[in-house]
């Protein structure tokens, strides 16, 4: 089978599959577990499909976390229930994923960005200016509770930990 038939038999699937999802949601069937099994098929078929293309390859892995994260929606006790607090999971599993992403860096990589000095100071301002107003922008509008409310924006306006004192 060649590459390109492949592709389409993914693609093909996939849009089988977004119509069926688009047909159990239209019915009122969107909670069936068959709903969040499709989905995750679905989103897996545009990941191959896309994969092996020159302009869609980036969003390979964009469609494989969709995928995951409509199955962890759908079937959250597999991921919850293991006889243990999982919480605990959640720093070191943060530490292992930016570990993994730090290892993919070069020196390359950090010359080219800081030949554009323009873009990390956009970036700096937007992370310590916008992302904490928009934190606050959607405390306000779905009126959380006080404590979930001071942790969002106590942690979107506060300093790393590291620069405290």
């Amino acid at each position: 089978m060649t590459q390109a038939s492949r592709r389409n038999m993914y693609l093909g699937g996939a849009v089988v599959l977004l119509l069926a999802e688009a047909i159990l949601l239209i019915g009122g069937k969107g909670a069936l577990p068959v709903s969040g099994i499709a989905l995750f098929l679905m989103f897996y078929a545009f990941s191959y499909a896309v994969k092996n293309t020159k302009t869609l390859a980036g969003l390979a892995f964009t469609f494989q976390i969709f995928a995951f994260c409509s199955f962890t929606m759908y079937f959250p006790y597999l991921f919850t229930n293991w006889g243990f607090n999982t919480k605990v999971l959640i720093v070191p599993s943060v530490q292992i994923i930016m570990f993994g992403m730090g290892t993919k860096l070069s020196l390359a990589d950090f010359v080219r960005e800081f030949k554009k000095p323009a873009k990390i100071l956009i970036g700096t301002a937007l992370g310590y200016i916008l992302m904490p107003l928009a934190g606050l922008l959607i405390i306000k509008v779905y009126h959380f509770p006080a404590e979930v409310a001071a942790a969002s924006s106590s942690s979107a306006c506060a300093p790393p930990a590291r620069l405290r004192t």
